[in-house]
């Protein structure tokens, strides 16, 4: 599970509490913080002398905008195609190694539904006699 973030105002709140003499401790308690947060807050002003948060990286972008209108196009192109098939064609016009959830994921970001061919309904016997008769009956 991960940290709960801290506010902008708790940071604020902190260093005043630090530079009105009190320990980390009572701060904890104050705020309702462990007193390593408040180590933590008070360390990191010290360092960066702001009570911003730092700018995180997160996992990189697999693909670029213009992979994604690739997508698209392709996509558009054929719109019942399976994302596996999506996925091989998009590797072979630009080399992008992604996988089917991937694709699928970025198509419903862009609002596209699939596409299933309807399947028409078998012919019976009853059928096959029925149209045998009406073709005979246009022939005459």
């Amino acid at each position: 599970m991960s940290r709960k973030a801290i506010t902008y105002e708790d940071r604020v709140k902190v260093m005043h509490y630090h530079q009105e003499g009190k320990t980390a401790r009572e701060i904890g308690r104050i705020i309702k913080r462990s007193h390593s947060l408040v180590l933590r807050i008070i360390k990191r002003f010290r360092e960066t002398k702001s009570y911003v948060d730092r700018h995180r990286s997160g996992r990189p972008r697999l693909t670029t905008p213009n992979d994604d209108r690739l997508l698209i196009r392709l996509a558009k192109k054929n719109r019942t195609m399976s994302s596996h098939e999506l996925r091989r064609e998009w590797k072979l016009s630009n080399g992008c190694q992604a996988s089917a959830s991937l694709v699928r994921r970025k198509l419903i970001a862009n609002n596209m539904l699939w596409k299933k061919a309807v399947l028409k309904p078998r012919l019976n016997k009853q059928h096959i006699k029925k149209r045998e008769e009406f073709c005979q009956s246009v022939k005459e």
